[in-house]
């Protein structure tokens, strides 16, 4: 029993062990068995590491900010705005007149406004195309020179 319990490190089983026993005597097993069972699943670990290949799928690049400045458009809501953009991409943020709001869905945009958006970076690659092409955009910036501050939800208006 002593062993038993030893090699799965637990010691409720152990002292359940030395009282079935009647004496001290299960110890002396799991003090031999206690040790393989702590550094036993270690070094399986370890080698299994270093005979087999990990499958594991590399991980994706974490989403990032991209603030575009709309040049050059008509007055657009938040959602025609979305419709032009591809999947994936998530308007963050918008700017108008120096004020940083929350983008709803009706809300408009207008050119010299900013547009902070969000997603993966192949995904932004692709918005900053189509941006060229659909929506003219100037001045595209990473998080690094943006100037974004903290928007708050005010309600409707």
């Amino acid at each position: 029993m002593g062993l038993f319990a030893g090699g799965l490190t637990s010691t409720p089983a152990m002292q359940a062990a030395i009282d079935a026993a009647g004496n001290r005597d299960p110890a002396i097993g799991y003090s031999v068995a206690y040790p393989l069972g702590v550094v036993g699943p270690i070094l399986c670990l370890y080698l299994f590491t270093r005979l087999f290949e990990r499958r594991v799928a590399p991980a994706p690049a974490p989403p990032q900010p991209l603030e575009i400045t709309l040049v050059g458009i008509a007055t657009l809501t938040v959602a025609e705005l979305m419709a032009l953009l591809p999947a994936g991409v998530h308007v963050a943020a918008i700017r108008h007149a120096g004020e940083s709001r929350l983008p709803e869905p009706d809300a408009r945009v207008s050119a010299g406004d900013g547009v902070l958006l969000y997603g993966q970076p192949e995904v932004l690659e692709e918005a900053r195309r189509r941006s060229a092409a659909s929506i003219p955009a100037a001045s595209p910036r990473t998080a690094a020179t943006s100037t974004w501050r903290a928007c708050s939800y005010r309600g409707p208006r």
